[in-house]
């Protein structure tokens, strides 16, 4: 809380000069722009989830070898890919930074920005200090996500200090699918409601 509060203070003395006529899309990575059917379905994985994911992906696989692997010979969403492209975009995933780098590098998006943070949990705060960094306030921020959760916990808030209009799109893969389908959740704060 008191971190929110001093990111308050110092958004309310800058605002008005910051705002922007640019849009900003956020992105996740896995199961937004790519999804892991394949990878849950290698035998590593499956014996190996969720929390050992991490202990199997050192023990068994160098990351070169899992991006060669899982990435370079598979398609990204093409869908996914061409709205990143057509839009001002950063990539903002969670998990190993060194992986999750190579996997976004190996599908043609290394020249997008990209923040990498341990958890989740944390992106709505790590959103916000990169908006401090670029030093403009987007007039309109939207997010696509497969896991909105901590995004919908916080959006009135960071609409609020931030003054802009928050779109949450709730992305998701159909098994097997190379392209995910934005599904009927889509969440939209403008500033003047964020209370």
């Amino acid at each position: 809380d008191l971190l929110w509060s001093s990111f308050y203070s110092v958004l309310l003395k800058l605002s008005s000069f910051w705002h922007s006529i640019d849009d900003l899309s956020v992105f996740d990575f896995d199961e937004t722009i790519c999804h892991r059917f394949d990878t849950f379905q290698h035998s590593i994985f499956v014996e190996n989830r969720w929390d050992q994911w991490n202990i199997a992906l050192l023990k068994y696989w160098w990351i070169e070898k899992y991006i060669d692997y899982f990435y370079f010979l598979w398609k990204p969403s093409k869908t996914m890919i061409d709205l990143v492209r057509a839009k001002s975009s950063m990539i903002l995933t969670a998990w190993i930074k060194e992986l999750q780098l190579a996997k976004i590098n190996a599908v043609w998006l290394s020249d997008i920005p990209k923040v990498v943070v341990d958890s989740w949990k944390d992106k709505p705060l790590r959103l916000l200090k990169y908006i401090l960094d670029l030093w403009y306030i987007p007039t309109r921020i939207d997010i696509y996500e497969d896991r909105p959760e901590y995004f919908l916990k916080y959006w009135k808030v960071l609409s609020k200090l931030l003054r802009t209009d928050i779109y949450i799109h709730h992305v998701c893969f159909q098994e097997s699918e190379k392209d995910p389908i934005l599904l009927s959740q889509t969440w939209h704060i403008i500033s003047s409601q964020a209370h």
